[in-house]
């Protein structure tokens, strides 16, 4: 397993895991409101409407999951990125989590440090951040 490179994905997801969380739960709370209804129906109306609820049952079982997941993750690289200065966390940031293509010349100025010792800090910074969520930084 490349761990610097399993780092790197998970750096580029997490904003969009961040906002999947958030969806998921809205999701999840919409189909909580389809399904009560079905729970207080008769007995006729509820076997007519048996499979919409299965399927509406299972969604919710699928989010909570993914939500849990999800949230686990994020937890796990927000936790690694703690132990980060915060020169390291934002290098991280710019060039994996808000990953706006910007040209290394832009945020070595954003960032107030030469292009050189950007990329060594990023170089820190990631083997750091893998270290802290893999427990190692070998490939």
């Amino acid at each position: 397993m490349n761990w610097k490179m399993r780092a790197i994905e998970d750096l580029r997801h997490y904003k969009f895991m961040k906002l999947g969380i958030i969806n998921s739960k809205e999701r999840l709370a919409n189909i909580d409101s389809a399904i009560k209804p079905l729970l207080h129906m008769s007995k006729k109306h509820r076997t007519q409407k048996n499979q919409e609820f299965i399927d509406a049952v299972k969604e919710a079982d699928r989010l909570r999951q993914n939500i849990s997941s999800a949230e686990s993750v994020t937890t796990l690289v927000e936790r690694a990125l703690e132990s980060l200065t915060e020169l390291e966390r934002d290098t991280l940031d710019k060039f994996y989590i808000d990953n706006n293509h910007k040209p290394i010349t832009v945020i070595s100025d954003e960032l107030g440090c030469s292009e050189r010792s950007l990329y060594r800090i990023r170089h820190e910074a990631l083997e750091k951040f893998t270290l802290a969520m893999y427990g190692t930084a070998a490939s």
